[in-house]
């Protein structure tokens, strides 16, 4: 027996989301200069949400003479993407390192 029903809607949903998806990187990472060469970024103290990216962790980074090291690389390939970003506003160095200060997600996902 043939499957009946159809799929008219999937490419034009697929489409609709790719034209969008810029829409769910909303998360403003504010870097702050702590130390001379090291940044840091505070996350919110609530629980992870989709407004925050599931960002409620902290990250930041290290400038050194033979690059950077970035610590914990947040929780996705976009809230990475923000974090390097910040960085090339600092410096042009290559990123070298990247430290995860633990297991949750949130600290490593963006390690890609």
């Amino acid at each position: 027996m043939k499957p009946t029903m159809k799929r008219p809607l999937t490419l034009p949903l697929f489409v609709l989301l790719l034209v969008c998806s810029h829409l769910a990187t909303a998360l403003d990472l504010a870097f702050k200069q702590v130390a001379p060469g090291i940044y840091a970024s505070i996350g919110e103290l609530g629980l992870r949400t989709y407004e925050n990216e599931g960002m409620n962790g902290n990250v930041g980074f290290i400038v050194t003479d033979a690059g950077v090291v970035v610590v914990d690389s947040g929780s996705s390939y976009q809230v990475a993407r923000k974090i390097h970003t910040a960085i090339r506003q600092v410096t042009q160095q290559p990123v070298k390192f990247v430290i995860n200060t633990g297991g949750k997600d949130h600290r490593w996902l963006g390690n890609g």
